[in-house]
């Protein structure tokens, strides 16, 4: 207010680190509770200079930034979203994050994981519509979990639906390797929470890693399986 008089007004890039990390929290909880305000929910609950502060210096080779996703999210909240839109937002916006911090291109999976009328996946059309565009770029961050239907409406896989988009991604850019990173190192022969230091399943076959997912091992998702093995990409479990 008055620098003169020693009554000092800290600047919105001091608020912006000292509150960067409940913000993100916010970002990935659509319906957080605890007093926390969801950005999906209402994002203009973070005014301008705030969100400036926080995403307004990262620029995209493009010549985008930061805050233009989140403008964008803000506008099309107000045209009554579908659910999977919302809650395919928080992998949206990682990937945006991550695409920014490492300097790579941001590449949006909707218009490229495709569905049907009715949310089955289109294999061959996915796998087409990513090998053509990922041509394009030398490094690239896609988000998982979600893709689009023929009328342009947002479509979620199922829980875990992100180690799909992995392994549709590896198929359809020839990769040496598919590293799935989750919570434990590998596959186990147990449930770690059930069982204490299970052992380790070095190596697996498509077919029997298929029907242990299927069985409930959830370490990765059953449908994953499927586009790495058409491809003959191994899966590598990571922590």
């Amino acid at each position: 207010k008055d620098v003169e008089a020693g009554d000092f007004v800290r600047s919105p890039e001091y608020h912006a680190r000292q509150h960067i990390q409940r913000f993100i929290y916010a970002v990935n909880q659509p319906y957080v509770r605890d007093g926390i305000q969801s950005a999906f929910t209402n994002v203009s609950v973070f005014d301008t200079p705030y969100l400036e502060a926080l995403f307004g210096g990262a620029e995209f080779p493009d010549g985008t930034f930061m805050i233009d996703y989140l403008d964008e999210i803000k506008e099309n909240l107000k045209k009554n979203p579908s659910a999977d839109y919302i809650a395919s937002r928080g992998e949206y916006l990682n990937a945006v994050l991550v695409a920014a911090f490492l300097g790579f291109d941001f590449v949006d999976t909707a218009g490229l994981v495709l569905f049907d009328a009715k949310g089955k996946i289109l294999v061959e059309e996915t796998d087409k519509a990513l090998r053509e565009e990922l041509e394009k770029h030398e490094n690239a961050v896609l988000p998982g979990f979600y893709g689009s239907t023929p009328d342009g409406e947002i479509k979620t896989f199922s829980r875990g639906g992100s180690d799909i988009t992995g392994s549709l991604v590896a198929r359809a850019i020839g990769a040496d390797v598919y590293e799935n990173w989750t919570d434990v190192s590998g596959f186990l022969m147990a449930d770690p929470r059930i069982v204490k230091k299970p052992k380790q399943i070095a190596s697996i076959s498509y077919k029997e890693l298929r029907e242990l997912s299927y069985m409930g091992a959830s370490v990765h998702h059953e449908d994953a399986i499927y586009p790495a093995r058409m491809a003959n990409v191994p899966i590598n479990i990571r922590n």
